[in-house]
């Protein structure tokens, strides 16, 4: 007695739709996982251009110019981790402050101002409009 061709369909129908959606799963972690690392990556970049201003205006006691702000900026300052602009470390609330102002207007282009107090901290601000 072998097997019927109802259930012999019904079998191959299922190991169709297990095959497609292993496949499915693959390419949807596979696009995720690209998407992540490509935003990531973009999100490091514009964080060194950021910082690579802020690098050529740290030798003028007291700067005004406009650089576009990523959100991982505030994320790095809320986590409290350590920032290397040029040679320099700098850790968040130590020697540099980034004012809520700037966070405020993160993912755009905005004024900033960058500040030195002769004490070894330096403080960056939106600068008013």
């Amino acid at each position: 007695m072998g097997i019927t061709a109802r259930a012999q369909i019904s079998i191959e129908f299922m190991v169709y739709m297990a095959v497609a959606l292993s496949s499915l799963a693959a390419a949807v972690y596979a696009y995720s996982a690209y998407s992540s690392r490509y935003s990531s990556e973009a999100g490091q970049a514009y964080l060194n251009s950021l910082f690579a201003k802020l690098d050529y205006h740290m030798q003028y006691p007291d700067s005004v110019f406009s650089a576009y702000v990523p959100k991982s900026i505030c994320t790095a300052v809320a986590n409290g981790s350590s920032i290397a602009i040029g040679k320099s470390v700098f850790r968040p609330d130590y020697n540099l402050e980034i004012s809520s102002s700037v966070c405020a207007g993160s993912g755009s282009t905005e004024e900033l101002n960058l500040s030195y107090d002769y004490n070894g901290t330096y403080t960056l601000q939106g600068a008013s409009p």
